[in-house]
């Protein structure tokens, strides 16, 4: 990355340490990490619901928010090369 790109980036991601210029509520996150945020925040607001309606139970609710956390945002960046082959789109 040449040095004006890294100046203009004056951030590092929260979840992956990208560079980044974009801050959302004050946590500065990439393009990757932001739209897996954004999927975390959808399915989050969809089991309220269920959970609301009684469909899901508290437990259910808590663990499914950690896995999903774990997967959307943790794991994201993560993923071995191997895997990548596997999810690439021709």
């Amino acid at each position: 990355m040449s040095e004006t790109t890294e100046q203009s980036l004056p951030w590092k991601c929260l979840f992956c340490r990208m560079a980044t210029g974009k801050r959302v509520l004050h946590a500065p996150l990439c393009a990757i990490c932001w739209e897996q945020v954004n999927d975390f925040i959808w399915v989050s607001l969809v089991q309220v619901v269920l959970l609301a309606l009684g469909v899901i139970n508290g437990l259910f609710f808590v663990v499914e928010e950690v896995l999903l956390f774990c997967v959307l945002i943790v794991i994201k960046h993560r993923v071995p090369p191997i895997l990548g082959r596997i999810t690439e789109v021709s």
